[in-house]
């Protein structure tokens, strides 16, 4: 397709560019828990794609002053999409405008499926990823947490001193979240970005005598934070300690007047779910990643 502007009946997809900010930020905010990365790159890369990672091609559908969708790719590659309504055409405009290939595809679950299936942007036979459950909390009516009261864990800051507990963990998370290797240069980037989350305050723990959690932040916006890099050892899983780490990062980000929160959960974690529903946090759909693997 390749056009820069295109009319179909009383609706126009074309990129965006400056000025079109005031839209964009109405379109993310309607749907701010399922946009949450979308919108954080947006803050910190804007709308022109520069060079800078967190840049990319955005396009939209509009209805008159109104965009109806939207989709970015951005410069690793990245699909993220929501675009409920002429997805299509919105999908292959962006990659057509951008000329990268697309390496992953990330949005509403239903959305990342159409998308990599009925577009011709992607090989859907070798991606791999999975639906998570999306949930989403009034931080305001936050709950605490039953482990905290049940076996008196507490939560906290992580310090430096953690670090080395906490760094095998994270490698561990990582591999099993999302397969990443354990090797040298990897482990040194991800000791030196826990490094970073500690100095910045975004890092927390749960402990009894020892260390049983942590959590962390994937995304930190005025009006909402994602919280995320949730870790439990296997051997103390279903416990609710997980949740006892999760209340604490939703506390401090209130506390920081951000009224409200999401995370996403993998399916099969049922009862972690049922910790984070007793937080207050409430199931609002699906949401993924498709990816070619490593």
């Amino acid at each position: 397709m390749s056009n820069t502007y295109l009319r179909i009946a009383d609706t126009n997809l074309r990129p965006l560019a400056p000025g079109d900010e005031p839209a964009v930020d109405a379109y993310l905010n309607r749907h701010w828990a399922s946009t949450m990365f979308m919108r954080a790159n947006l803050r910190m890369g804007g709308l022109v794609d520069q060079g800078h990672p967190t840049q990319g091609t955005y396009v939209a559908m509009w209805d008159g002053a109104t965009i109806e969708g939207l989709a970015v790719h951005y410069r690793n590659g990245a699909l993220v999409l929501h675009a409920a309504r002429h997805l299509g055409i919105v999908v292959r405009e962006a990659v057509a405008i951008s000329q990268r290939p697309v390496m992953a595809i990330a949005g509403p679950w239903l959305q990342v499926e159409t998308a990599a299936t009925s577009t011709g942007v992607v090989e859907r036979s070798r991606m791999v990823g999975t639906p998570q459950v999306l949930m989403t909390l009034d931080l305001g009516k936050l709950a605490v947490p039953e482990a905290a009261i049940r076996e008196n864990v507490r939560a906290r800051l992580a310090t430096m001193a953690d670090l080395e507990t906490l760094l095998p963990w994270r490698m561990a998370r990582d591999a099993e979240t999302h397969g990443l290797p354990n090797t040298p240069p990897r482990r040194a980037a991800v000791r030196a970005d826990m490094a970073e989350q500690i100095r910045v305050q975004g890092l927390y723990v749960a402990e009894t005598k020892r260390l049983v959690a942590m959590a962390s932040y994937d995304t930190w916006q005025p009006d909402g934070v994602q919280i995320g890099g949730v870790w439990v050892p296997p051997a103390l899983r279903e416990k609710g300690y997980g949740a006892v780490a999760v209340a604490e990062a939703a506390l401090a980000a209130y506390g920081h007047h951000v009224p409200r929160a999401t995370l996403l959960l993998e399916k099969a974690h049922r009862s972690t779910a049922m910790s984070y529903r007793a937080l207050g946090f409430t199931s609002i759909g699906d949401y993924g990643m498709l990816s070619y693997p490593a």
